[in-house]
């Protein structure tokens, strides 16, 4: 698997190199992606065409040089000539023959090189491919004409990249024509007689290293050349939409400007156009998180639709904003007089008017993102082979170059030794722990002081009493704060011992270990739990809750619950909204099960640090990979508890055909779904110990260990 990119070595100055990256990809990609691994092999370094090379033609010339597209053509030579090098014989009789080498084991094996893929940005991928850049078929891999990019995801767009693919067979007679004529004949590269010849396909005069080496042995260069989610969605689309947007944004209001970020877009727009773009924004979030999944055909062919719906909304605003002007312009004219020349000195000049810019579709990038779904199918998910990891490769050549002279550093890096030690790392904690938080007894507070500190927070006493004495729970909901009671609450040394941070084991969507960390006092505090009914009133399977404190007596987590405002919904492009739940809710507080708040619904809280809480919070469900598997419920490889729900539907679809379809999902979500915050105490599920089960991150059988899902799953 190769990587190529130029890049700069150093931030002032003009150093630059060319390297070529070369990966195993018999290595997992996950030890391939990350820098810290060393799996990178520095394969050869580039060269460009030196300064002296226009003095070279020159003194051939007459003086007269050379014109822009020889010197391409020239440029053009050097890299496939380079490439020869490398792909010499020996490769070769390796590529069809194999070769021999002794393993880490002893045994003798043989192996047979084969390129798997090649990831470059469009500047290299027209180098490699040896088509015209930007040109009236500007993509590496069929020949779709400019004027019919905008297609995506249409059927006629999707049966004209198989119909119209580039193909080596008749490329090579044509350039070899055209070859002829330029070295026998000494015509032009530009020449009209080569221009016909080659024009309409958009090759150029120059031989295809890949094609002559390796295509006798069915070899495509076309097709390994894979798309590049770094720079054509990320850097690309992305960005011309965000941006686009935000230049709306300034024409109908420059303040709104300071204001928007991509979860607030929504209510920023006129109402005829708020409902398309915040479903293009949801469409375009949605497909940039399966980008790197194989589940993307339908939602291409809905990015296709949003966007060309969206194209039509730019065009009539700005056929309105022309009319608009044009009207203004007339009523102007007729008021304006002719200055006389004095006055014309001191009367400042017209402002200059901005610039239009329109939404632009017809682009090689938006052309590509209907190259995934092929792609994905054919390579693998695109994180194995996206252009980032030779981007992160960068890092290393340019911290060696401070070795280096700084003049002949190219044949100086190439000395280094290019493969450090590596140490193996082993997690901090087992893996086979569900969750682990420090037993350190250095943060804490008397906990009579710790009282009397919060005598006035309208959560901590009444919370205490009703979750850590079951006994209590019993009484009568007027009993006073100031009960005798409370005073029965004994506690180990006496002490509340406190921590900032908890770890988390998991099994992700890919059958991958991971680990999440929690710090109440940072961004990451919230927590997503499976739910075992709609409590709220919502559908879904999960809640929310927002942790405000990391402690132990034993330890515990102090939350406080969100309640649902709106659910994700994907056929309405809607992100879900979550809020927390007044004062007076019963259940406004917890230990990673239902608390108390403040009775009376009145009142600030220290503790839970409300003072600053949004009336309302969205549900990032695009925030990585494994949270979009959650809320595609059921296709997460290893989120088990969706697929025991997934099978418990199907049995009962099946042994109920002929029952009410309200009562079979009432039954389904009693019977499949998690332990969640509940009105009701009674109805909790405790084990034998009085904890409780069923929640989503916090339950060792669902998501702690590899050994665990296997057992599930077994």
């Amino acid at each position: 698997m190769f990587w190529s990119d130029a890049t700069q070595l150093m931030t002032f100055g003009n150093a630059k190199l060319w390297p070529i990256y070369m990966y195993f990809g018999n290595e997992p990609k996950y030890h391939r992606c990350r820098p810290s691994c060393h799996l990178g092999n520095h394969v050869a370094y580039f060269q460009k065409l030196p300064d002296s090379f226009k003095d070279f033609a020159g003194t051939h010339t007459k003086g007269k040089g050379i014109g822009r597209e020889c010197t391409t053509h020239c440029h053009r030579e050097l890299f496939q000539g380079q490439w020869r090098v490398l792909l010499d014989d020996k490769f070769l009789e390796a590529y069809k023959h194999g070769i021999m080498i002794i393993c880490c084991d002893g045994i003798t094996r043989r192996f047979y090189p084969r390129v798997f893929t090649y990831s470059a940005d469009y500047p290299e991928k027209v180098l490699v491919a040896t088509i015209r850049q930007l040109g009236g078929c500007p993509c590496s891999q069929c020949l779709i004409p400019m004027n019919m990019l905008h297609c995506l995801g249409t059927s006629c767009n999707r049966q004209q990249r198989a119909t119209l693919a580039h193909s080596n067979t008749l490329r090579s007679q044509l350039v070899a024509t055209a070859r002829d004529l330029i070295y026998k004949n000494n015509l032009g590269v530009d020449s009209t007689a080569v221009e016909s010849i080659l024009k309409s396909n958009l090759w150029v005069p120059n031989n295809n290293t890949f094609s002559d080496s390796l295509g006798p042995f069915g070899f495509n260069i076309f097709i390994v050349l894979v798309v590049d989610l770094l720079h054509e969605v990320e850097l690309g689309v992305w960005w011309m939409l965000l941006v686009h947007l935000l230049r709306i944004l300034t024409t109908l209001n420059k303040d709104l400007i300071h204001e928007c970020s991509i979860l607030v877009f929504d209510g920023l727009f006129p109402d005829a156009h708020n409902k398309i773009v915040i479903g293009l924004l949801f469409t375009m979030s949605h497909w940039h998180g399966l980008a790197k999944n194989s589940i993307l055909d339908e939602t291409t062919t809905d990015l296709g639709e949003q966007f060309r719906l969206f194209k039509e909304m730019e065009l009539d605003r700005e056929a309105k904003e022309a009319v608009k002007q044009a009207e203004n312009g007339k009523g102007k004219g007729k008021e304006k007089e002719k200055a006389s020349p004095e006055q014309s000195c001191d009367v400042p000049g017209p402002k200059q008017v901005r610039k239009k810019k329109s939404f632009n579709i017809q682009t090689y990038k938006f052309h590509m993102l209907g190259d995934y779904v092929a792609s994905i199918r054919l390579f693998g998910t695109t994180d194995s082979y996206s252009t980032e990891p030779g981007e992160l490769e960068h890092r290393m050549p340019k911290a060696r170059y401070h070795h280096t002279d700084k003049r002949a550093f190219v044949h100086q890096l190439t000395q280094i030794e290019r493969r450090p030690s590596v140490e193996a790392h082993e997690m901090a904690n087992n893996p086979q722990l569900h969750h682990h938080i420090s037993q350190g007894e250095k943060m804490y507070n008397d906990f009579s002081q710790y009282l009397r500190d919060h005598a006035r927070d309208p959560t901590i006493r009444e919370h205490i009493l009703t979750r850590l004495k079951p006994e209590i729970t019993e009484l009568p909901a007027e009993i006073s704060a100031c009960s005798d009671q409370l005073n029965s609450i004994l506690f180990k040394c006496h002490q509340l011992y406190h921590h900032n941070l908890a770890r988390f084991n998991y099994t992700t969507y890919d059958v991958r270990r991971a680990q999440d960390v929690i710090n109440p006092w940072t961004p990451h505090c919230n927590i997503m739990l499976l739910k075992n009914r709609n409590d709220d009133g919502h559908g879904g399977e999960y809640c929310y809750a927002k942790v405000i404190g990391i402690h132990h007596v034993n330890i515990f987590l102090f939350v406080r619950w969100y309640e649902t405002v709106q659910d994700h919904m994907w056929e309405t492009c809607t992100l879900g909204r979550v809020r927390f739940r007044p004062l007076s809710h019963q259940n406004a507080f917890g230990f990673m099960d239902p608390g108390v708040r403040d009775p009376g619904g009145c009142g600030i809280s220290p503790l839970a640090g409300d003072k600053h809480d949004w009336h309302e919070y969205y549900v990032n469900s695009f925030v990585d990979r494994n949270t979009i598997m959650h809320f595609h419920y059921g296709l997460g490889v290893s989120h088990v508890y969706s697929h025991k729900a997934k099978a418990c539907l199907i049995t009962q679809m099946t042994a109920q055909t002929e029952s009410e379809p309200s009562e079979s999902r009432e039954s389904l979500s009693n019977n499949t779904h998690r332990q969640g915050p509940a009105n009701n105490d009674d109805d909790n599920e405790q084990d034998d110990d009085g904890h409780y089960v069923g929640v989503g991150f916090f339950d060792q059988g669902l998501n702690a260990s590899t050994e665990s899902l296997a057992q599930a799953l077994d």
